[in-house]
């Protein structure tokens, strides 16, 4: 048995993967990952939290996930499917207008001449 990498490893975020890419040695990405997952789960040095945004994972492999880590959160970004162009349904549930502020106006530059 190899040895455990990063063994005190408890929360991962990936973000912007294709969980269908072919990794060279390993298979699917999404074998990869949910084999790690499930090997930590079994040695006792758990993956607690696991984060996945804006990655093409299917809901079926999403699930499969979600019954091995206690604390997993998913977008249900599935990637761009058939009929679905490029931005469909990205942030169409979000409440919160944190992109639609203008941060911007936060701070004062000195050297404006409005301001002297």
């Amino acid at each position: 048995m190899h040895a455990l990498v990063f063994p005190k490893l408890t929360f991962l975020l990936l973000e912007t993967l294709d969980f269908n890419c072919v990794m060279p040695d390993s298979g699917v990405l999404f074998n990869l990952v949910r084999g790690v997952v499930e090997r930590r789960r079994a040695i006792k040095a758990p993956l607690t939290t696991l984060r996945i945004n804006h990655c093409m994972i299917s809901a079926k492999e999403a699930g499969k996930l979600k019954k091995v880590v206690p604390d997993f959160q998913w977008d249900h970004d599935e990637g761009e499917g058939e009929g679905k162009s490029e931005g469909e349904g990205v942030g169409e549930d979000d409440d919160d207008d944190e992109d639609d502020y203008d941060y911007e106006d936060d701070y004062e530059d000195i050297s404006d001449p409005g301001l002297l």
